[in-house]
């Protein structure tokens, strides 16, 4: 849907410091640089996605209200890592890391120099918030032989809560000689 967005800035030299290192803890960098702009993208993508530009208009550059642009993180830590340079690089906190809105939504909000406002987030799909994990743990006892026990636990884990439930043994024992 989306070609490209522009965001003004009256200090350009600033803009791109903030911008280089706020982007660079989601993957993204400068890939072009003129004199009037700087446009960022991942390594290896034709064009930018996102510009910093001095107005063309030569009109001071205002951020607007109500517009944001959020960006994509692969991970809760790189939100955490976006929010801590942003504000690292001159940004403001608009909204700490956190869960929002649901259960698989993690966003932080700042807002650069010039006072545009940005978010990245992590959507974890709905699908695999609820996924059952296996865990086995071991105790090995060294006499007389090697015995590995190993008991089975359900563990389901949300963004909210973790709950572990022991399950019987499977098969005919779960006890198995190692060794």
């Amino acid at each position: 849907m989306l070609t490209y967005l522009t965001l003004g800035t009256n200090d350009l030299p600033r803009a791109r410091a903030f911008y280089a290192a706020t982007l660079a803890t989601l993957g993204i960098a400068p890939i072009q640089d003129s004199a009037s702009e700087t446009g960022f993208g991942r390594p290896g993508d034709a064009d930018p996605s996102l510009y910093v530009t001095i107005p063309y208009d030569n009109q001071p550059a205002t951020h607007g209200n109500g517009t944001m642009v959020a960006l994509t993180a692969a991970t809760r830590a790189e939100v955490r890592a976006f929010h801590a340079a942003a504000l690292a690089n001159g940004g403001r906190d608009e909204g700490a890391p956190g869960l929002r809105y649901a259960a698989n939504f993690y966003s932080c909000y700042v807002r650069d120099p010039d006072g545009n406002k940005l978010s990245a987030e992590m959507r974890m799909p709905s699908a695999h918030r609820h996924r059952p994990v296996f865990l086995a743990v071991g105790h090995v006892h060294t006499v007389p032989r090697q015995c590995l026990t190993v008991k089975h636990y359900h563990i389901t884990r949300t963004d909210h809560q973790t709950s572990v439930q022991a399950m019987p043994p499977r098969g005919p024992s779960s006890n198995r000689a190692v060794g």
